[in-house]
């Protein structure tokens, strides 16, 4: 597959590894949890296991949303469309654990209510994960990488800081620590 490397089982698109990005929310404000216009666009996608978690805590993680979203929270944080299962976005495009602050959920784990900080697949942001037709698993920077997030590719290009590193707690949390190694290996050993 042109531009992408086999590691793993996983095609690892190739521009991960020469990336910079570091997480600029005082520039972006969370951008990447502001959908738009909500009904062409799904929320933030959620493992099986975090979204039984949301809906088992409901109640409890509602304190943590911004009060205009609170009802949402209670009554209907996650919805499912496509085999997937997603946060549920407010109409005008957020992200119901969208607190002003940042994530919700983060501050919900900060104060013992769940498991997790934030959702595996918005802690990867800008990485995607994807089935390929072959089979394999697709790593690769999200289609909306540019849009969203131009202040954190500028931050970690000013910082140094690689989409490798800032990434390495969700890509060991997803893939686990030994496919995290072999990436961060290939990237040094260039």
């Amino acid at each position: 597959m042109k531009g992408f490397t086999l590691i793993d089982n996983v095609w690892v698109e190739n521009k991960i590894f020469s990336t910079y990005f570091s997480c600029d929310y005082d520039k972006c404000k969370g951008a990447c949890c502001w959908a738009g216009d909500a009904k062409d666009y799904d929320g933030g996608t959620l493992l099986a296991e975090e979204a039984q978690e949301i809906l088992l805590r409901k109640t409890a993680l509602s304190p943590f949303t911004s009060e205009d979203l609170r009802s949402i929270a209670e009554n209907s944080p996650v919805y499912t469309r496509n085999g997937g299962i997603y946060t549920k976005l407010h109409s005008d495009g957020r992200c119901v654990y969208m607190n002003g602050k940042g994530c919700a959920l983060k501050d919900a784990c900060a104060a013992g209510k769940l498991s997790f900080d934030i959702p595996v697949y918005c802690q990867l942001y800008p990485l995607w994960v994807s089935e390929h037709s072959d089979g394999n698993m697709k790593l690769f920077l999200a289609d909306s990488f540019e849009e969203f997030c131009r202040p954190a590719f500028e931050k970690g290009l000013r910082d140094k800081t690689t989409l490798l590193q800032f990434c390495r707690i969700p890509l060991i949390r997803f893939f686990g620590e030994p496919f995290y190694q072999t990436l961060f290996n290939m990237v040094t050993q260039e």
